[in-house]
């Protein structure tokens, strides 16, 4: 038990330091949502865009763009703390028999799925951006 405790404070401290220095200077805090103005079927193409379903459209560039460094920028936080969750939950299923082990094990499975789930499409958001990058532009260290 001590020792998930430990991973779950270096996991935790981890991530907040990630998310300082990595995730924080890569997109301003305190702007407005990009797709905010847009329609729905507006704000679909340029998720399709962004997650390779479609083609990037060359006038729209820009704005799919900074629609992408926000969609990273706002999967990173919950990608941080959705990582740790388990390891709370996992001391759980083994300290006992009766139905609640089961329930934290079905538990910590629907977490690791939407783990999964959140991490396609930081990855997606991130694939992306490398491929819409001008030439000439300095390299982001991802």
């Amino acid at each position: 038990m001590f020792w998930c405790f430990l991973a779950v404070l270096g996991v935790g401290i981890g991530g907040l330091v990630y998310n300082a220095k990595k995730i924080l200077p890569s997109a301003e805090v305190g702007r407005i949502d990009v797709l905010l103005s847009l329609e729905d079927a507006e704000r679909k193409d340029i998720r399709r865009q962004i997650f390779g379903k479609t083609a990037v459209d060359p006038k729209h560039l820009v704005i799919t763009r900074a629609a992408a460094v926000q969609l990273r920028k706002n999967l990173a936080t919950p990608l941080i703390w959705m990582s740790v969750s388990p390891l709370v939950f996992i001391p759980q299923i083994f300290r006992g028999d009766g139905f609640i082990p089961w329930v934290m094990a079905v538990g910590v499975a629907v977490q690791l799925i939407g783990i999964m789930f959140i991490v396609r499409d930081f990855k997606r958001a991130g694939t992306f951006l490398d491929r819409t990058a001008e030439p000439d532009a300095p390299d982001t260290g991802r």
